[in-house]
């Protein structure tokens, strides 16, 4: 495992290798969109050039090979090699060839990293399958949503490779989701009900949350010291993130428990009010 390494499958917008290259870590940023590749090599010319970062323009799929990559033309974060995803609720679309690799062969090619974020829509299990108990990053995780069925198979083998701590974390604040809410999410719970209310008081406190120094008391989660998370990215990693480490069986339960919540539309800070947009990361850790 090398110390100083974190792979970035699925760059997108590289607001997350962003952070990563400011936390002083190097970087190997996967993406499979080659114009959102060439917009991050202009972003991150000076860090490449210093060797800080190298971005792979490939897909990662089960064998070498070329492959349709489908994008979602108005919403790019839903680009994929499954059509069903890039397609979702009508949205226009069109194919792209790209070449892929395994997972296998990234790690065998620039080693094992101290953390490893996975978000490729609908692939992210393949990077976990390609994971050996030999040599294993500390950190691990993955995006997951309301779909039972395709996140408690990736936490199960999270498990059996060893990793025993777990933190769900939402993509649209950065609050964890706990059983005992976190002081982060008390807070901002008692403001959201306090400015939920009419009046003249209610509609101000609104206004003022614009401010960055109100923002950052009532959300800290947002930031890390100087550096501001755009909501869905996945924020802070490992020690840094909000939260409790929760055991395989706890996050397992309290994850069910929350999905059930959230298809009875029970409203919480933790996803969209509006839009009821629940998509969270799932952080492990492992512990020798």
């Amino acid at each position: 495992m090398i110390s100083n390494l974190i792979y970035d499958v699925g760059m997108h917008n590289g607001n997350d290798t962003g952070y990563y290259l400011h936390r002083g870590f190097k970087v190997i940023a996967i993406e499979a969109n080659p114009v959102l590749c060439s917009q991050a090599k202009k972003r991150f010319s000076q860090q490449i050039e210093a060797g800080q970062l190298q971005i792979l323009n490939i897909g990662i799929a089960s064998t070498a090979s070329n492959r349709p990559f489908w994008i979602c033309e108005p919403i790019s974060e839903w680009s994929s090699f499954d059509l069903a995803i890039a397609s979702r609720d009508g949205s226009a679309h069109h194919a792209i060839d790209v070449p892929c690799q395994t997972f296998r062969w990234v790690l065998e090619t620039y080693g094992v990293p101290h953390y490893l974020k996975i978000d490729i829509e609908g692939n992210d299990e393949l990077c976990i399958d390609a994971l050996t108990t030999e040599d294993l990053p500390v950190y691990v995780s993955f995006e997951g949503g309301p779909n039972t069925k395709r996140v408690l198979p990736i936490l199960d083998k999270l498990r059996r490779l060893k990793y025993t701590q777990f933190k769900c974390i939402s993509q649209i604040n950065f609050l964890p989701l706990q059983y005992l809410p976190a002081k982060e999410t008390t807070r901002y719970e008692r403001w959201l009900r306090i400015t939920s209310r009419k009046g003249e008081l209610a509609r101000y406190m609104r206004k003022m949350f614009t401010l960055k120094i109100l923002q950052r008391f009532l959300l800290p989660t947002m930031w890390d010291e100087d550096w501001q998370f755009p909501p869905g990215s996945s924020g802070p990693f490992g020690e840094r993130g909000a939260g409790r480490w929760h055991t395989y069986d706890d996050i397992v339960n309290m994850y069910c428990r929350f999905v059930d919540l959230f298809s009875q539309g029970t409203p919480s800070p933790l996803w969209g009010i509006k839009d009821l947009c629940f998509w969270i990361d799932f952080h492990a850790k492992r512990t020798e």
